[in-house]
């Protein structure tokens, strides 16, 4: 009885032949005449929101002066919108017991 192998024989793989430069037909890459391209298509107008401005993190929309107030004392200190919102919300909440 014949001993069994542990790992499988492998066929040897047969050799690809070597890659053979496409046939020339006759027309060089320069000499093609040009493509007629259709215009760019005009840019879809879709209306802005301008009486509010959303704020992802909360889910709530700010009016546009909070937010240009909220913007201008971030570039002013340097501390970023979501800190500055979350204090004030804590004073507002605080202020009402909560």
């Amino acid at each position: 009885m014949a001993k069994p192998q542990s790992k499988p024989v492998h066929a040897a793989l047969p050799t690809a032949p070597a890659l053979q430069p496409a046939p020339d037909n006759g027309v060089g890459y320069v000499d093609r005449p040009p493509v007629e391209q259709a215009p760019p298509a005009p840019a879809v107008q879709r209306p802005a929101k301008e009486s509010v401005r959303s704020y992802p993190q909360l889910g709530t929309r700010v009016p546009p002066a909070m937010f240009e107030r909220i913007q201008r004392c971030c570039a002013e200190t340097g501390i970023n919108q979501s800190f500055l919102v979350r204090r004030a919300l804590e004073r507002e909440l605080s202020d009402r017991g909560y």
